[in-house]
């Protein structure tokens, strides 16, 4: 599965300066499949976009 790079979570975690590490930790994912999902190779669920978003304080809309 192909998808867009969703910009706006790689925005909001590096406007927190946070790492990758860290906002997996959050949804329970490796660095490396955070990664993933940031590059719009793995699907990112609406439980998890929740999550992050609350994370980040900012709603779903604004990661992706």
């Amino acid at each position: 599965m192909t998808t867009q790079p969703r910009r706006g979570l790689l925005y909001r975690r590096k406007v927190a300066g946070k790492t990758m590490a860290d906002a997996g930790a959050v949804i329970g994912v490796t660095p490396s499949h955070y990664s993933k999902i940031e590059k719009g190779e793995s699907a990112l669920t609406i439980e998890r976009a929740a999550d992050l978003a609350a994370y980040f304080d900012c709603t779903i809309e604004d990661l992706l």
